[in-house]
């Protein structure tokens, strides 16, 4: 009887070991014994490294990490390069997860809300493998000069992208609750192209955080979607200034610089200036503001401005390379990569994208990132 009672006792404890601000997560990886295996928590603006797990010779391993009651984390766990899985853990949750190394049979037990999430990452999965098909059937047929399989090609991919769109709305609309829309609302097609990245999507960023932020006040990714649903409010309203030729000739934008100050493209009026965007994490990118500096020295006191928009999502990262490089212009960033309202007023599709402005705000050169071009075309304009 005594055994029995220390025996009970031992498996209530077991269980109550799992404190209410930490989760735990219990892994089989199948083929790794004495792999190291990489656990990640996403913050929002970066995914950062918690933990890495030793896989003992059977592979497997445990650890606790940080997820407090009633405010869901979202962590991953990898293998060299490889996803293994995606979780959603809350305090006091002991989740198991099975897996290959090559992030096959995947199995997870104890979390709800991973399981949900793991249900969006098929739809998601699923859609991109598909518009990625039909997009290098698109590019072999371009190649290959067949005009009418192109064609074809170039319409099933816009059929693929409205039904992968309908099917996460579909998602959202019956599933009001669901912590994994968050994921969901943040997925891109391309890395230029996020599948909610019109303005009027503010609808559905509105719906998730209305429901989201009753159930979990003082989730930091609720709270970011609701700083985004802002900016996606004023997009809506800077799409009415399109029109507006008699108040301003260009779409305004206005955007937060290294220091959080937000400043208007409209300020520069009444000189020339330069808009250009471009992501602080391709080294090419890195080698233009380089010669846009020598532009720069020599027009700038003859007035030339530059407003420089990156277009990334770790503003950490962007503001470290502006202050690196010594970036002597205008540099904003809102955080939202290609879902910012700047990205959609200016319908921009390749980065780095450039226009030149005479001071009366008319564009009067795109995409000219030859030195000598760029100089012959300001040579007319600033005088």
């Amino acid at each position: 009887m005594k055994k029995i009672i220390i025996s009970l006792f031992a498996a209530v404890a077991a269980v109550s070991c799992v404190g209410s601000n930490e989760a735990k997560i219990e892994l089989a990886l199948d083929g790794g014994a004495g792999k190291n295996v990489i656990v990640s928590i996403l913050n929002t603006d970066e995914i950062a490294v918690v933990d890495t797990l030793k896989l003992n010779d059977r592979g497997t391993a445990t650890c606790k990490v940080a997820a407090s009651k009633g405010n869901p984390q979202f962590y991953y766990l990898s293998y060299g390069r490889r996803l293994l899985s995606s979780l959603i853990l809350e305090g006091g949750e002991s989740v198991k997860v099975s897996a290959d190394t090559l992030g096959r049979n995947l199995v997870v037990s104890g979390s709800e809300k991973t399981a949900a999430l793991l249900e969006v990452n098929k739809l998601v999965d699923n859609s991109n493998q598909l518009l990625d098909s039909l997009a290098t059937a698109y590019q072999n047929a371009e190649i290959a000069g067949d005009a009418e399989a192109a064609q074809s090609a170039k319409h099933s991919l816009g059929t693929a992208y409205r039904d992968y769109k309908l099917a996460a709305i579909k998602y959202i609309i019956e599933h009001p609750y669901e912590f994994a829309n968050v994921n969901l609302l943040y997925q891109r097609i391309t890395p230029l192209l996020a599948l909610f990245a019109d303005s009027k999507d503010v609808v559905y960023f509105q719906r998730v955080y209305d429901s989201l932020s009753v159930k979990y006040p003082s989730s930091r990714y609720v709270e970011r979607i609701g700083r985004d649903m802002k900016m996606y409010g004023d997009a809506l309203a800077m799409d009415g200034q399109i029109g507006s030729a008699n108040e301003i000739a260009f779409p305004d934008i206005e955007l937060p610089d290294v220091n959080g100050q937000k400043i208007k493209l409209s300020s520069l009026l009444g000189k020339p200036f330069i808009l250009y965007f471009w992501t602080s994490t391709n080294a090419g990118h890195k080698m233009i503001n380089h010669e846009l500096k020598s532009v720069y020295e020599k027009y700038h006191p003859k007035g030339l401005e530059i407003y420089m928009v990156c277009v990334d999502v770790d503003k950490k990262s962007w503001a470290t390379t502006v202050k690196a490089q010594e970036l002597p212009w205008i540099n904003v960033c809102d955080g939202l990569a290609e879902a910012s309202p700047a990205v959609g007023l200016y319908n921009i599709t390749e980065i780095p994208s450039l226009f030149i402005f005479n001071s009366e705000g008319d564009i009067v050169g795109k995409n000219v990132l030859n030195t000598n071009s760029l100089c012959s075309i300001l040579n007319k304009i600033v005088k």
